[in-house]
């Protein structure tokens, strides 16, 4: 398994925290909230995605994608597995939405410099199925990759698609919470 969550950037952490009934929610440190009613969210704390990337590619992402290389770097060190097969090898990533943190920003760029102004690598970096994309192409899966986007049941619905893949000996799943624009609320988990 591999975690990137609000109690805890891997497994063990995440464990540690559960167990000592740490609570990840708390005041909202990504944006200022004075225009808004709710106050408290989930946000990540301390996640460093040079420990899993180089800086250019975390310029190439948007967060949500950062958090599934770091849960999916992690689940393969984890399993000690190795890819005999990479038609066989699978992966599965579910967002709520997607590089939201992306749409936001190259969308308030439009606005305030214009279409001039936003990244080349603006959508493929907000597209929900790019994550399963980077994480494929890191650890060479060639079987199926697939984005997972149904809102609240997108954890459930990943693991449930996979069971219907034939023949499929090892798969990835990775699920990815939902994001809210700009805060970092997002987390990861991914199961071998």
């Amino acid at each position: 398994m591999g975690a990137v969550t609000p109690i805890g950037n891997s497994v063990s952490a995440m464990w540690s925290a559960m167990r000592e009934g740490v609570c990840g929610i708390g005041p909202i440190t990504k944006f200022d909230t004075a225009d808004y009613k709710v106050k408290i969210a989930a946000e990540l704390k301390d996640f460093d995605p040079s420990l899993v990337m180089e800086k250019s590619e975390v310029r190439k992402t948007d967060p949500f994608t950062r958090y599934a290389l770091a849960a999916a770097a992690e689940a393969m060190a984890q399993s000690g597995l190795t890819v005999a097969d990479p038609y066989r090898f699978g992966v599965y990533v579910g967002s709520g939405i997607g590089g939201m943190d992306t749409l936001l920003r190259e969308h308030e760029t439009l606005r305030s410099k214009g279409p001039r102004f936003v990244s080349p690598h603006f959508i493929p970096m907000m597209i929900s199925n790019i994550a399963a994309g980077n994480v494929a192409i890191r650890y060479g899966a060639m079987g199926p990759c697939l984005p997972v986007v149904t809102a609240c049941a997108t954890s459930f619905e990943a693991l449930m698609d996979v069971q219907g893949v034939p023949d499929a000996t090892l798969c990835v799943i990775l699920t990815d919470k939902e994001e809210i624009g700009s805060t970092g609320n997002t987390g990861a988990e991914s199961t071998l």
